[in-house]
């Protein structure tokens, strides 16, 4: 007789072999054949196959029947996979009858998921929150958001105001990661006051990626909290889509945090010409207070000579030359777009390539150019343009070329 351990083992294998996650609209409990065939072997084996099986559960958007007949399982009393829940994607239907049936859906399915008490990363997505009343809104949604959360990620996702999304991740004593895009306000930004009713952020929150201008208020939350408590040691850092509007405050978060940043990502948006946000971001921002920064990528760039000003990644000298870490390890740039290879000389390279020939750049190992996965051909191409590059740069750096991606964090 083998180990349970031995076992153990195999069912994580068999795991990886189907790493798929509980789709609730598959008819029957495991849509992992194999390893629902395990779970059936013997008792021994049930509790590892189950924990495995049920690890991460997701809610398809394509039918609202089947959130409903998930949480009837859960309200059996004989229901045993509750507690092996450890991730929850959540995508509100888009095939409902009406909206009554879809703020119905709200009001059955969401509070029977916030019984699953050992849930650590909760992802939602296409949820229309601004539906729910301010009476509901406590029952509905506030007990999703709770202390037992390490990660939550929130992706084009409707709310009333800008203040439910502080209201929500301060909940989240225990935060560790935090991503917030493309999200959707109906009323104006909150004051300042309204920010600061909320308990402060999660001192165990280290990785926080920030995409669209409506997750602002959240950037303001950090910032305050950082001044009246001790602040958490953020040491990832991603904004992309910097606007103008956000500029001053998103350099003010990185003021707050310059000392714990390790890794930085700053990508703009092209509001108004094609440099204005560039050139505020650059007269607000202190990169001298990112001492311990050993990773910077920039981007998303765009790169084409038919623009009129062809010098849209100008701030990336600038920003360089003034980034306080003697500790910089690795340099990238994208995802870039552009049309050809040709519209790489575009970038400003020789002011790039002077700082970061700098002594103060000494320990950097990589540079990095990064395209979209539809660019597979152009960045083939970028790598043999690249080797230009490095006949200018310290011998010991090593340049790559590689594609964005399709999954983060």
């Amino acid at each position: 007789m083998f180990p349970p351990e031995i076992f153990d083992t195999i069912l994580d294998d068999v795991h990886e072999l189907d790493n798929t996650a509980v789709d609730v609209s598959v008819a029957g409990t495991f849509p992992q054949k194999t390893l629902s065939t395990c779970a059936l072997v013997c008792k021994s084996w049930l509790p590892r196959a189950r924990h495995l099986g049920f690890e991460e559960v997701l809610f398809p958007n394509d039918d609202a029947t089947v959130g409903v007949t998930f949480c009837a399982l859960l309200d059996h009393p004989l229901c045993t996979f509750r507690a092996y829940v450890r991730t929850l994607k959540l995508r509100e239907p888009y095939r409902c009858p009406s909206e009554l049936m879809k703020r119905q859906w709200l009001r059955t399915v969401l509070p029977r998921l916030a019984t699953l008490p050992n849930v650590e990363y909760l992802h939602l997505k296409d949820m229309w929150f601004h539906q729910v009343s301010e009476t509901d809104w406590a029952d509905i949604v506030l007990p999703l958001f709770g202390p037992h959360l390490k990660k939550v990620m929130i992706f084009s996702t409707y709310f009333t105001r800008p203040s439910d999304v502080v209201e929500l991740v301060s909940r989240c004593t225990q935060l560790e990661v935090l991503k917030l895009a493309s999200l959707t306000m109906t009323m104006d930004r909150c004051s300042r006051q309204d920010i600061a009713v909320y308990p402060p952020p999660s001192r165990k929150l280290r990785k926080v990626l920030f995409h669209g201008e409506e997750a602002l208020d959240v950037i303001h939350w950090l910032v305050s909290a950082s001044i009246c408590t001790p602040p958490p040691s953020l040491s990832i850092i991603s904004f992309e889509d910097i606007t103008s509007p956000s500029c001053s405050v998103v350099a003010r978060c990185l003021d707050s945090f310059g000392s714990s940043i390790t890794s930085l990502t700053l990508g703009f948006s092209e509001d108004g010409t094609y440099t204005d946000t560039e050139d505020l971001f650059c007269k607000h921002a202190n990169p001298s207070s990112l001492t311990h920064l050993r990773t910077i990528r920039f981007g998303p760039l765009g790169i084409m000579a038919w623009r009129p000003d062809t010098a849209a990644a100008r701030h990336i000298a600038p920003i360089l030359s003034e980034i306080g870490s003697t500790d910089v390890r690795e340099v990238s740039f994208g995802p870039i777009c552009c049309l050809t290879v040709k519209d790489m000389s575009l970038m400003g390279w020789d002011a790039i390539i002077s700082v970061l020939n700098h002594p103060t750049y000494l320990r950097l190992e990589a540079l990095n150019l990064i395209f979209w996965e539809e660019q597979a051909e152009l960045c083939k191409e970028a790598g043999v343009w690249l080797q230009r590059v490095r006949r200018k740069l310290r011998s010991q750096v090593e340049l790559t070329c590689s594609l964005y991606p399709s999954v983060e964090i």
